[in-house]
C-alpha cells in the first residue's frame, strides 16, 4: 500500500514537471516566479530522493547530497557547454514510427533538457541575464 503511495506521488511529481517545463520553455520573462517554482521544485525531488534512499536503508539518506552532487553539474554541462549536434548524439531513439531527420533531433534534444530539467531549471533560474 505504502509503496503504491509513494509511486503515485513520483508520478503526480513528474506530471508537474512536465506542465512546469512547457511554461519555462514558453516564458523566459518572469525570472521571479522561476526562481520561486524552480526551488521548489528541487526541493521537492531531494525529498522523493531521500525518502526513497531512505526506504531501501536509512543510512543511504547521505547519498543525497552525492547525487545532486553530481547532477548538477552534469545537467549545466549538458544544456550549457554543448551544442544541440552532440546533445542530440547523446539520446538512442528507437521508434517504430519513420520519423523525419530534423524531428528526430528536435525530439532528442526535447528529451535530453527534459531529463535533465529539474536540475537546470534551478540554475537557469538563477543566472543573470544580460543588462541585469
Amino acid at each position: 500500500m505504502e509503496e503504491e503511495k509513494f509511486i503515485s506521488i513520483v508520478l503526480v511529481y513528474v506530471l508537474c514537471n512536465v506542465i512546469l517545463f512547457i511554461v519555462y520553455k514558453l516564458t523566459h520573462t518572469v525570472k521571479i516566479l522561476h526562481r520561486i517554482l524552480s526551488i521548489i521544485d528541487n526541493m521537492l525531488f531531494a525529498a522523493l530522493l531521500g525518502y526513497g534512499f531512505y526506504r531501501m536503508n536509512p543510512l543511504l539518506v547521505i547519498l543525497v547530497p552525492c547525487v545532486l552532487l553530481i547532477v548538477y553539474p552534469v545537467s549545466w554541462g549538458l544544456n550549457e557547454e554543448l551544442s544541440d549536434e552532440d546533445v542530440a548524439d547523446l539520446v538512442i531513439l528507437k521508434c517504430p514510427i519513420p520519423i523525419g531527420e530534423k524531428n528526430r533531433k528536435n525530439l532528442k534534444l526535447t528529451f535530453a533538457h527534459f531529463g535533465t530539467f529539474p536540475f537546470y531549471y534551478l540554475l537557469d533560474s538563477w543566472k543573470k541575464t544580460p543588462g541585469q
